[in-house]
Parts: structure tokens; C-alpha cells; sequence
């Protein structure tokens, strides 16, 4: 599969975990909070459920930790796309993401 390829369901996947604990994971809390338990024989207990999704979570992150250090990033510093990290961030690019930060995200 092509590296950008890669990188892209790389950033898929994490986005999908997201919202899947957005939604999901966040109305197995609020479950929880309530102690409310299912009566379908099949659904495990909140408490139990989200149990699991933490272990299994754990292990998919850890999955993806280790792909992004050890394969794409090589990779992609091979093909010339790098990705710097904030302590080596110049003056002007740490003004400059400052700004971004401020203009679009905190608007």
C-alpha cells in the first residue's frame, strides 16, 4: 500500500476512535454514573463493557504508536516529509502556530 495511503487510514482510524469515545464510550459512563443495567441477556454491564474498550483501546493505540514511530515516520523522513517536533520549532514558526492557534481554533 502507497505510504500516504497509509498515513491517511492511519488518521481514519484515529478520528473513527474519537468519536467512537465521543459517543459511545461517553453513554457507557453515563450508564455507569446511573448504575442502570441492560436487560438483553447479550449486552454486557456498562462497567464491564467499558472495561474491555479501555483494555482493547490500549492495545489498538499502542498498535498505532508503534506504526507511526517505527515504520511511517522513517518512511516518510526517506521520502523528505518530515515532522518537526515543538522543541525544534524556530522563533517564526512558534509565532506563526500561535497565531493559527488563536485565529481559528480558540475563535
Amino acid at each position: 500500500m502507497p505510504l500516504l495511503e497509509r498515513l491517511r487510514f492511519l488518521c481514519i482510524v484515529s478520528n473513527n476512535l474519537d468519536e467512537f469515545f465521543e459517543i459511545r464510550v461517553a453513554g457507557l459512563k453515563a450508564q455507569n454514573r446511573t448504575r442502570r443495567r441492560h436487560h438483553r441477556t447479550r449486552t454486557a454491564h456498562p462497567s464491564q463493557a467499558f472495561k474491555e474498550v479501555s483494555s482493547r483501546t490500549h492495545e489498538l493505540v499502542a498498535r498505532q504508536y508503534q506504526l507511526w514511530n517505527e515504520e511511517l515516520l522513517p518512511q516518510l523522513a526517506r521520502e523528505d516529509i518530515r515532522f518537526l517536533r515543538r522543541r525544534d520549532w524556530s522563533d517564526a514558526q512558534k509565532t506563526w502556530i500561535k497565531a493559527f492557534f488563536l485565529r481559528e481554533i480558540m475563535r
